[in-house]
């Protein structure tokens, strides 16, 4: 199986943002909406790039593009929905605000409805990515970050009785801290 590596994204990215712009004026977006999914994808890609040493390609590829543009549906092709939540799980390490999270989905979601209606892809990886929840009024919803201290607790192998424990005392903390406001 051929691999993509992910460090030669940016010889296509500029041929990918030519064509992807030319999609958005046909679907009369805004030119400010335009710039910041160009932004969004230009950081998608630049995590990617540095992120995955390289991906294999779909098995629908037996043989090495020749085009540009074939070599860039390669790369749109292969990325999945796990790529897909590792990035939201880097940019939840990094802090990024939800709503600038939230704001990079919607950017890929119409990378992918473009992509799709290029005939590139034939599964779109964003049809079962949801949105990031878990702010209400500003702050995290506790239940939010117990949940996601949870799965941290058992990526890491902590024993069910060990999260069980540590979260529950997590979750005191937080009704202990929300009482204090």
């Amino acid at each position: 199986m051929v691999n993509l590596i992910w460090s030669n994204i940016p010889d296509y990215q500029a041929f990918l943002e030519t064509l992807f712009e030319t999609f958005l004026i046909r679907k009369k977006v805004s030119e400010k909406t335009r710039k910041n999914y160009k932004s969004d994808l230009r950081h998608f890609f630049s995590w990617a790039s540095h992120t995955n040493e390289s991906l294999p390609l779909p098995n629908t590829a037996p043989h090495l593009p020749s085009g540009e543009t074939e070599k860039l549906t390669l790369y749109i092709a292969a990325i999945r929905a796990e790529h897909i939540a590792a990035y939201i799980r880097d940019s939840q390490r990094a802090r990024t605000p939800l709503a600038t999270i939230n704001r990079r989905l919607s950017s890929l979601r119409m990378l992918y409805r473009f992509a799709e209606e290029e005939g590139w892809i034939h599964e779109n990886p964003m049809n079962c990515v949801r949105n990031v929840r878990g702010q209400e009024n500003g702050r995290e919803n506790p239940r939010d970050l117990i949940n996601a201290f949870s799965r941290y607790l058992a990526e890491e192998g902590a024993s069910k009785t060990t999260v069980r424990t540590y979260t529950a005392d997590a979750a005191d903390f937080l009704t202990w801290l929300a009482a204090q406001s």
